[in-house]
């Protein structure tokens, strides 16, 4: 099964929340698993390890930037080591990792690479967007075609999950 992981920043961007709910609904979980902090994360974990370690094994990610992600150092540390996994996934292995940035609450393409809005201006991530969250019918399917891909890839009992 596909492992994605959910970045996002609900506390600070609620459209992140109906969105991430929009993509739990619509996505099977037994066949894409869905993953975000509220799943991998219980009362005393580290939670820095936890997230770290999810975003060093995850099989993709969903990033959800809300005009307050833009600037919360966090958020740019889980964009700057996802989109270094694409990078590394595009060079080196079989670009088999999937990045997808969704823009959410009004958040332009060009609010991405703006120093004065923004501190993931270095990152690049308008490379990855997938989409905004003004239609979510829309949103959803643009991501399935990435997504569908992930779970031809990562699916079953493969030679990479014997590894695992």
């Amino acid at each position: 099964m596909a492992r994605v992981f959910i970045s996002h920043s609900m506390k600070h961007d609620p459209g992140s929340g109906v969105v991430i709910e929009r993509l739990l609904r619509d996505f099977d979980r037994k066949e894409i698993e869905l993953v975000w902090d509220r799943d991998l994360l219980q009362v005393g974990d580290d939670w820095n390890d936890t997230l770290l370690t999810e975003m060093e094994t995850c099989d993709g990610a969903i990033i959800l930037v809300g005009a307050s992600a833009l600037q919360r150092p966090y958020v740019v540390l889980e964009c700057t080591l996802l989109a270094r996994r694409k990078w590394y996934s595009k060079k080196w292995g079989g670009n088999l990792f999937e990045l997808l940035v969704v823009l959410v609450g009004g958040v332009k393409p060009e609010d991405l690479s703006d120093p004065a809005k923004s501190n993931l201006k270095d990152i690049q991530l308008g490379d990855y967007q997938a989409g905004t969250d003004d239609d979510l019918d829309v949103l959803v399917g643009a991501l399935k075609p990435s997504l569908e891909r992930l779970k031809l890839v990562f699916g079953g009992s493969g030679p990479r999950r014997q590894l695992l």
